[in-house]
């Protein structure tokens, strides 16, 4: 009954070599199997167990990505970690989960989110917007990201309110938006849905991000009630009177 012993040992033994080596020594013959990221990994610190990697691009700026793996999970066939993420304008905390088929989880999320951070892509459609949003209990299930599937998704996004400008009508009006509640779920063809209505549940806009890529965002006419926005059709309060969309993925 112990034959099996001297095996465990080793393996536990080569888990913990492993998991204590050096980022900075692994990270060169790491990055060569990745490919060309969508980021610049700018430095490397700690070790495979417990590290933080600072990273950049365009979009989100200067990021610090800390990682602590789960002990227990590295004798599985599920490694999992818990995730952190910072910047000025950034601060996420959720735990990753890797399945054997490439499933990548992720749970128990809480992110708050600078709505500064959007200001690149928003200006690429004429619209800005002040204030910030929260997510919480966000739990997300992927399996794939070209194409995009996403397998299960659930959670709970809260716009603070503030003041905002976007196009209608070929005229840019700038208002003040009350605050907003989305509700994250999937469609029949695993399109990410996320309606959002006002603080008495009545539907005001609708985001979406595709399979393919592409995000959206369309705009009811309530919105425009709401922010005091002068309005010369006869729409009603559901009728649509602004729609966007952009490549993202």
């Amino acid at each position: 009954m112990f034959r099996g012993l001297p095996l465990l040992g080793f393996l536990a033994f080569l888990l913990f070599l492993i998991a204590t080596a050096p980022l900075h020594l692994v990270w060169p013959y790491v990055k060569p199997q990745l490919g060309k990221l969508p980021v610049e990994v700018r430095s490397v610190v700690g070790t495979v167990w417990q590290a933080r990697v600072q990273i950049a691009n365009p979009q989100t700026g200067v990021l610090d990505l800390d990682w602590k793996l789960q002990p227990l999970s590295l004798f599985s066939a599920h490694p999992a970690a818990d995730i952190r993420v910072q910047s000025e304008q950034l601060n996420a905390n959720l735990q990753l989960q890797v399945s054997p088929s490439g499933t990548v989880n992720l749970s128990n999320g809480d992110v708050f989110l600078d709505s500064a951070l959007l200001t690149p892509m928003l200006r690429k459609n004429r619209t800005e917007i002040s204030g910030t949003l929260e997510a919480s209990q966000l739990n997300v299930s992927i399996s794939s990201l070209k194409p995009l599937q996403i397998q299960a998704v659930s959670g709970r996004l809260v716009y603070s309110g503030g003041k905002a400008s976007f196009p209608v009508n070929r005229n840019t009006v700038q208002a003040d938006v009350p605050m907003l509640v989305a509700e994250m779920a999937l469609d029949d063809k695993g399109n990410l849905q996320l309606p959002v209505t006002n603080t008495d549940r009545e539907a005001v806009s609708q985001l979406f991000l595709k399979t393919d890529g592409w995000a959206g965002v369309k705009v009811y006419k309530r919105l425009l009630d709401l922010t005091g926005q002068p309005w010369n059709g006869k729409e009603g309060p559901d009728s649509i009177v602004f729609e966007v969309s952009q490549k993202i993925l």
